[in-house]
């Protein structure tokens, strides 16, 4: 895993910004314009979880979730 944890670190804000307005904002991206879109985004984590604050209930106050029920 020390090869997974060396590609994150070179992750940048440019990265997290880009990737996330294909994600979050899919009614504007090509990637997924032809999916059926529920709404709602995938959270990955790896490491500890334990504290982790619910993402998703952070998302959906900050407008970044959809309205699909979870």
């Amino acid at each position: 895993m020390p090869e997974m944890s060396a590609l994150i670190d070179r992750v940048t804000l440019a990265d997290l910004f880009r990737v996330a307005n294909r994600v979050l904002r899919p009614s504007t991206s090509a990637l997924v314009g032809d999916r059926k879109r529920c709404g709602e985004p995938t959270v990955v984590v790896q490491g500890q979880l334990r504290g982790l604050p619910d993402v998703r209930d952070a998302l959906r106050r900050r407008g970044l979730a959809g309205s699909a029920s979870s």
